[in-house]
């Protein structure tokens, strides 16, 4: 769903005044040094380097190769002029117009949304941004995991010790925000920072040292993701057009995945659009063992569509439906109930639902700031080799049958409906186990009527319109999982997954095991 040098603010022409006015030479030369010392003890980093950002050094996720072509670090790449005009013009200034109508932007919510931009284009996924988790404008500074060096660790050690020192900078500070004349010079520093900053009864200065937050860079990742979403928003648009949605819509999987098809969260979400298990099946994608669509981009953009029109339906307002798509159609209706309004803003600002955390309440600020990046991606990145569009058409199995038989039979490589189906478990594929019946099989259109002639000839005995009955076996004393996976060729992976087994260890004898198909 780039950077400088690391500084007490996001941007070191600007370092934060410690009093009103100019202040005279003498004054000046004070205030520099004391901005030196504290990024000096902050952040020290190794002697010799050059600048800690370069654009030649992001990192940037591995994305699945494009079907049909070899393997290379700029595979399925191509420059696509027509982009270059995507949301532009006239049209564009229209869309930005309803853009302001569908999708409010109070000014409330301007320091986490220009928070979020930087977080999108300006700093890496190998830099840390060390901010307060409230105050979003709050920049304490920026840790680069491969040169900084902080009490001798380097890395993620670095940007933890980093986060230490603040946390007892912040807690020293808890005493004197009434008296700032008190402060030491490293603390005034950070004193600026909160200056013209509303106190808040929710997240009183005097806590500060408790929110103190990394977050990673992600623009490599946006970048390539951006270029990656090439191969699917074309039909990402039709698929939200056809529901009567905002096109903007489309851009939540730059927050959610960054357009990455293969991720998975912590949480059991998965796939381009996150989904949970529980609410990809209500909306419509299989998600088992064998098939799991939350991993095809299409078929869940499509549960996506859904889901967001039936938020949009209970709820009335895009902002809180955009919300609940990560918080819960419930959760925000709690939420409207207890602040007693439906503005996002004040909901953002008042709202203390126990599971209305960080990530909550920043998703529609990233959903903002996510459109923004997306379609003024050029003033942001310059050009981009867009991935081409993967057209491909889907057409239903009425059998079981095995990728081998397909490939056979019908004329098509194995290993590229490995990659046009994404859902099917790498398994299948692996140990040639037949395709479950009525799974929509994507293939390229021009493939499709030698496919449907392949498919008739196909024997009756390679297609089965049904399978066997699985195999049970019954445990036996002292029997483990690694002698009955042998016993029936299958692994131990594969038997706790079909059994829903977390420790292999804990099984007794009389238990029933399933044992895998294929």
């Amino acid at each position: 769903m780039a950077s400088q040098k690391a500084a007490a603010t996001t941007d070191p022409e600007r370092p934060p005044e410690l009093s009103e006015g100019g202040g005279a030479p003498r004054r000046t030369g004070f205030f520099l040094t004391a901005c030196l010392a504290f990024l000096l003890v902050i952040f020290p980093v190794r002697p010799h380097h050059p600048p800690p950002f370069s654009v030649h050094r992001s990192i940037t996720f591995p994305m699945p190769p494009v079907p049909g072509q070899p393997p290379g670090p700029t595979m399925g790449a191509r420059r696509l002029p027509t982009h270059a005009g995507f949301w532009e013009a006239e049209a564009f200034r229209e869309r930005d117009r309803r853009r302001a109508r569908l999708f409010p932007f109070p000014d409330r919510l301007e320091p986490q949304v220009t928070f979020w931009k930087e977080i999108f284009t300006r700093y890496t996924t190998r830099q840390a941004v060390l901010h307060d988790d409230w105050h979003l404008d709050v920049i304490y500074g920026v840790v680069d995991l491969d040169r900084s060096v902080i009490d001798g660790k380097t890395g993620w050690k670095a940007a933890a010790a980093a986060e230490a020192r603040i946390e007892t900078l912040l807690e020293g500070m808890a005493e004197k925000w009434e008296t700032p004349e008190k402060m030491t010079a490293e603390e005034k520093t950070v004193f600026a920072l909160f200056r013209g900053r509303p106190e808040s009864a929710r997240f009183p200065r005097r806590e500060a040292h408790k929110r103190v937050r990394s977050q990673v860079g992600q623009a490599d990742r946006v970048r390539r993701g951006i270029a990656y979403s090439g191969r699917y928003m074309d039909r990402f648009r039709k698929i939200f057009a056809d529901r009567g949605l905002p096109e903007e819509l489309v851009c939540l999987p730059l927050i959610e995945s960054g357009f990455n098809p293969r991720a998975r969260s912590h949480a059991g979400a998965a796939g381009m659009w996150q989904f949970m298990p529980a609410t990809g099946k209500q909306f419509g994608l299989a998600v088992g063992d064998r098939v799991d669509e939350r991993l095809d981009p299409v078929r869940a953009a499509e549960a996506a569509a859904g889901l967001l029109d039936h938020n949009h339906r209970t709820i009335g307002s895009w902002p809180l439906a955009i919300t609940a798509y990560n918080h819960g159609l419930r959760g925000m209706q709690n939420a409207v109930k207890a602040v007693g309004s439906d503005r996002i803003d004040r909901i953002i600002q008042d709202y203390d639902g126990p599971r209305f955390r960080f990530s909550s309440r920043n998703f529609y600020v990233e959903f903002l700031a996510a459109v923004d990046v997306y379609t003024r991606y050029q003033h942001y990145f310059g050009e981009i080799d867009w991935h081409p569009p993967l057209e491909t058409v889907a057409v239903t199995l009425d059998h079981y049958v095995s990728p081998p038989t397909l490939a056979r039979y019908c004329g098509l490589d194995a290993d590229v409906l490995r990659q046009l189906n994404p859902a099917l478990n790498p398994l299948i594929f692996q140990r040639a186990a037949p395709i479950p019946r009525t799974y929509r099989l994507n293939i390229f259109p021009k493939d499709r009527d030698r496919f449907l002639a392949g498919y008739a000839d196909i024997p009756d005995e390679r297609k089965p319109a049904r399978l066997p009955e699985r195999k049970v076996h019954r445990v036996r004393k002292n029997q483990t999982l690694s002698l009955i996976a042998q016993r029936y060729g299958t692994s131990v992976r594969a038997l706790m997954r079909t059994n829903g087994i977390r420790n292999p260890s804990r099984i007794m004898a009389g238990q029933l095991l399933k044992i895998p198909e294929g």
